[in-house]
């Protein structure tokens, strides 16, 4: 069963009731995903941890849940990925490098601070593809 899924700075321990009081997780289960007393849903330390836990109490002080599981989350990858991003032209958001590729200046500085330089392949790449792209390549290269 797929569960909402928070990441965040819990303090996961069998049993707890944890009060969460961030107004943006709160916002996201009671307005955008609308979860009721009673509902399940996944709490993630970020530290490899996260526990199962089923909303107690909705009060105007925030979200209560009683954490009912704590388990390992084996999904995440071996090895850290980090994705730069640049601002585009017109002011667009986008990911991967500027329009028109790095320049070579852009590409030593990026060699001396240990980046590993790849091509995706001869094609050219919307910004916002190749993002997702390169991280299900390297990906999949972790899992290798």
């Amino acid at each position: 069963m797929n569960y909402p899924r928070f990441i965040g700075d819990f303090a996961l321990t069998p049993g707890a009731d944890l009060q969460i009081n961030d107004p943006a997780i709160q916002h996201q289960l009671l307005k955008v995903l609308r979860l009721r007393q009673g509902e399940i849903l996944i709490l993630s330390d970020g530290q490899m941890h996260e526990a199962k836990c089923k909303i107690s109490n909705i009060g105007k002080n925030g979200v209560t849940v009683k954490v009912i599981s704590i388990s390992e989350n084996k999904n995440e990858l071996a090895i850290p990925i980090t994705l730069c991003c640049a601002i585009l032209k017109k002011e667009n958001f986008l990911f991967i490098g500027p329009e028109g590729g790095w320049n070579e200046e852009e590409i030593n500085y990026a060699k001396k601070n240990r980046a590993e330089i790849i091509a995706l392949s001869h094609l050219t790449y919307r910004a916002e593809t190749a993002a997702i792209v390169v991280c299900h390549l390297a990906a999949a290269r972790a899992i290798i």
